[in-house]
């Protein structure tokens, strides 16, 4: 089971960005690079500086993930999913960002660990059953990044695939369901 912790505290700039949560129907996948930091409450920091060309520049400070996970699977919660994250431009009201961290800086060559890769499965579940499709963040296309040659999350984090052990999971948790109430397939 993904394991989650608490770091709105750490991470939230405070400022109210707020939406109703049955109105967001996506989730985007990201990819951030460990120099940025490992942990939630490192990548806030990042965020925080504002000077030009700096993760916060692009973000007026806030940190853009509601939800980091680190390289040991663990996630980080920074931003309350009813908050707006400022990552993937003009379709941060409707979206969670989850952004992965990539301990080689990027996924060209290096997949997210395993750990990483189970707790983004189970996060897509459970964002799948309440609703949401599965993104990558340049899988959006045009509004989603200012940067053309961006390639979010990576090659190595492949979005097909997570969509069909995320369909795989969901399907596998209703079978057990018709079973508990002793229905016969």
């Amino acid at each position: 089971m993904v394991r989650v912790l608490d770091q709105i505290k750490r991470c939230d700039d405070g400022k109210t960005r707020e939406r109703r949560l049955e109105r967001v129907d996506k989730v985007v996948i990201h990819k951030i690079g460990a120099s940025l930091g490992t942990t939630g409450p490192e990548i806030a920091d990042a965020f925080r500086d504002t000077r030009k060309y700096q993760a916060g520049y692009y973000t007026g400070g806030q940190v853009a993930y509601h939800l980091v996970i680190r390289p040991d699977g663990i996630v980080d919660q920074c931003l309350h999913l009813t908050d707006t994250g400022a990552h993937a431009a003009r379709f941060n009201l409707k979206s969670i960002g989850v952004a992965i961290v990539a301990e080689h800086e990027d996924f060209t060559e290096h997949p997210p660990t395993g750990e990483q890769w189970l707790s983004l499965v189970e996060l897509c579940v459970i964002f799948r059953d309440m609703g949401m499709t599965i993104h990558g963040h340049t899988e959006l296309g045009k509004g989603a990044t200012s940067d053309p040659k961006k390639d979010c999350p990576g090659p190595m984090v492949p979005l097909d695939e997570l969509r069909s052990e995320v369909a795989l999971m969901r399907e596998s948790k209703v079978l057990e369901k018709v079973r508990e109430a002793g229905l016969v397939l």
